[in-house]
């Protein structure tokens, strides 16, 4: 566990009442706010301090969650004087008063290294408003919310978008700072504000504060402060360990492949056909290739000089030029078109979008019509099991083509249709031989750039046909160990378990000690809810839709009982009480809160973390133990998806599945016509579209049978 998560749990622990024991000799919180009461009213009386507007009494629905006996919650300005700094923008000047705002909280410190000043004047009028006193709390209240800072006076200031929470004689200013820690995050996910996000006054004032008596607040500050300590300390060693964790493994992983491609990886076997045979066959391929005009004769690339081979090979491999062992080399479009202003399924990727052996960041790409794409790809004619290889800015990173996307490209990214095993020419290119020969002789100012024709003549050291398949075998397994240890580093391991050794688990021991088929339906599929909102909430395309897609498949497809009773609605098969009370639980667990927007006149469904959601990833590993692995799988096939991907690939299953329980052919024609069908708004769908749907499904086996009900 990271030091940072570890810290937010032990801070839980605490402001539920879980840290330390209760002690029923002291005097209960509720006789605490008695008292708080009595001297706000008599400082009202005395005129120190203005009457507030009453705020409303607490619901039962906005309760956390349940405090111990002795313990009360209550809004936080009940029983402590809050404000804000002054909202007035004064002249700054050279010297003076430090003007405090958001920016100088920093690491429960103030930091005066970077501070406008103000004149006396302005220093005593904002002082009116919220003087700031030894042991007062600071909480900034615009950009970086939070950062809590207890006060030690060395200079007088004044303040500006920071909250002012005052020192009470009847609440340890040291547990209230570490409550407002703890709930800062809560805080900052519920924020207001597009540009810069911001918690106002009021919703401060009216934030729900758990109140333990004044006794208990000093044990847990003590036991807080035995504790903290070590988590710190644990953190750097976390720090050190991570800083080695993330050189090393990267280091033995570059050995591991410059030792693959110059045959030291596995052994050879003297019963391998030589690469010589292998690259005549290729030769005489390129040439039938040329004969039945599938690809253009090419201008022969020069012989490979004795000088030219930078290492020695084992002798049943050769030396070859790329371009020899090719059927395509070419780059993307050198003067795209510009971008569709609507989201399409047919995208322009950049080198940017080709990184650690995937296409990435879907969210910063061209969007085309389908017949610009078409246009476009007659360029690259893109296929499966191409590879992707980059060669404007980003140089040397590339991935192999799984058909997944409708993709073409700029001309940063350069295709490669190779007649070699393309995972071990993958191999060659990620290796520091290929990388570091490419990064050498790229050209250009602004933007460096490695050409086709280097692309073509760059050399290749090609072994066996068989030797090829155990060197990617290979080369596949030491990245798995290696990844394994760099994430299961004893250190932390042990580190965590110690200090959490303590700690009762109470929500995780709920569900062990349950049967899987014990669990209420509803909140079972809430649990799978969950699970796919922590996975997926932050992509820009997902919201209510997808997730009901996606369950909607778990049941079907992967035969998970979740009491799903569907519709058939526009968007697809629709289940819209489960969606209901799906939501009631999420909110209830405190796992996600659910917002509500407009986009373009459609109601659009956000979702952020709540304070527990950091547990959804263990309760599902309990309940969903045995579907764990096709869950996981599924998810992976609609990462990055739009909504209109997730809707039309559900409905096409819920059709075909129709098809098939009533005994009818199912023959892409068939499918496309119940799919059109289905309702009138289906018809915003092309043909094209759906056929490549129903190619996708096939290639991932993402097919219904005739048992399913």
């Amino acid at each position: 566990m990271k030091a940072e998560t570890l810290k937010k749990a032990i801070l839980q622990y605490a402001m539920q009442g879980k840290l330390v024991e209760q002690d029923p000799n002291d005097e209960p919180a509720s006789v605490l706010l008695e008292r708080i009461k009595a001297e706000k009213e008599q400082l009202i009386k005395d005129g120190k301090i203005k009457k507030e507007k009453p705020l409303p009494p607490i619901t039962k629905d906005e309760i956390p969650y349940e405090l111990p006996k002795g313990w009360e919650w209550a809004r936080f300005s009940e029983c402590i004087d809050v404000r804000d700094g002054t909202h007035d923008s004064p002249k700054y000047q050279t010297t003076g008063y430090p003007f405090v705002t958001s920016k100088n909280l920093n690491n429960g410190k103030l930091d005066f290294s970077n501070i406008q000043y103000i004149s006396e004047e302005d220093f005593k009028k904002f002082s009116e408003r919220s003087y700031v006193d030894n042991e007062d709390i600071l909480f900034a209240m615009i950009g970086s919310i939070g950062n809590p800072v207890i006060v030690k006076k060395d200079r007088e200031f004044s303040i500006k978008n920071v909250a002012l929470f005052k020192k009470s004689n009847f609440i340890s200013v040291k547990y209230l700072y570490y409550y407002l820690v703890y709930i800062q995050e809560i805080l900052k996910s519920n924020a207001s504000g597009a540009v810069q996000s911001f918690v106002s006054l009021s919703t401060l004032r009216s934030y729900l504060f758990a109140l333990p008596p004044l006794a208990e607040q000093e044990r847990i500050v003590e036991k807080l402060e035995q504790i903290l300590p070590l988590i710190e300390e644990y953190g750097k060693n976390e720090e050190k360990l991570s800083k080695l964790n993330s050189t090393l493994p990267d280091k033995i992983k570059q050995s591991i492949l410059q030792y693959a491609v110059q045959g030291k990886l596995v052994p050879q076997n003297p019963s391998d056909e030589p690469a010589s045979e292998l690259l005549k066959r290729i030769k005489a391929e390129k040439e039938q290739l040329i004969k039945d005009g599938k690809i253009k004769k090419e201008k022969p690339l020069p012989p490979i000089t004795e000088d030219e081979m930078p290492f020695e090979l084992p002798d049943s491999w050769e030396w070859v030029k790329l371009g020899d062992i090719c059927s395509k080399i070419v780059d993307g479009d050198h003067n795209p078109p510009a971008g569709y202003p609507v989201k399409t399924d047919y995208l322009m990727l950049s080198a940017s979008n080709i990184n650690c052996n995937k296409i990435v960041d879907l969210d910063k790409v061209r969007y085309l019509t389908k017949e610009v794409f078409d246009e476009e790809n007659k360029r690259t004619n893109l296929q499966v099991d191409d590879i992707l290889f980059t060669i404007v800015g980003t140089l040397g990173r590339s991935c192999i083509y799984d058909g997944n996307l409708n993709i073409c490209f700029q001309r940063s990214v350069s295709v490669l249709t190779t007649l070699v095993y393309n995972k071990y020419l993958k191999t060659v290119l990620d290796s520091p031989y290929i990388q570091t020969f490419v990064q050498i002789n790229a050209t250009g100012t602004a933007q460096k750039g490695f050409y086709l024709n280097q692309v073509a003549n760059l050399l290749i050291p090609v072994p066996p046909l068989a030797e090829q398949q155990r060197i990617v075998d290979k080369v596949n397994k030491l990245m798995e160990f290696i990844e394994t240890l760099a994430n299961n580093n004893r250190l932390v391991k042990d580190s965590a378990s110690n200090l959490l050794k303590s700690i009762e688990k109470k929500s995780l021991t709920e569900y062990s000690c349950k049967n899987s088929n014990t669990i209420d339906i509803k909140e079972k599929r809430a649990i799978l809810s969950a699970k796919i909102i922590s996975q997926l909430y932050k992509e820009q395309y997902f919201g209510a839709i997808k997730l009901e897609k996606i369950i909607y498949l778990c049941e079907t497809h992967l035969k998970i009982n979740l009491g799903g009773d569907y519709k058939q609605e526009a968007a697809g098969p629709h289940d819209a009480q489960a969606r209901y009370e799906v939501e009631d639980i999420l909110k209830n667990k405190k796992w996600f809160s659910i917002r509500k927007e407009q986009k373009n006149n459609i109601e659009v469904t956000k979702y952020t973390p709540l304070e527990k959601s950091n547990e959804i990833s263990e309760i599902f590993n309990i309940v969903f133990n045995a579907e764990a692995t096709g869950i996981n799988n599924l998810l992976e096939l609609f990462r990055g998806k739009n909504s209109d991907f997730c809707e039309s690939v559900a409905t096409l299953y819920a059709v075909w599945l129709n098809r098939l329980s009533n005994n009818l052919s199912c023959t892409d024609t068939d499918l496309i016509a119940d799919f059109k069908a289905w309702s009138k708004q289906k018809a915003r769908f092309y043909d094209s579209d759906l056929q490549d749907r129903i190619l996708f499904m096939r290639r991932k086996n993402l097919i219904p049978d005739s048992n399913i009900k």
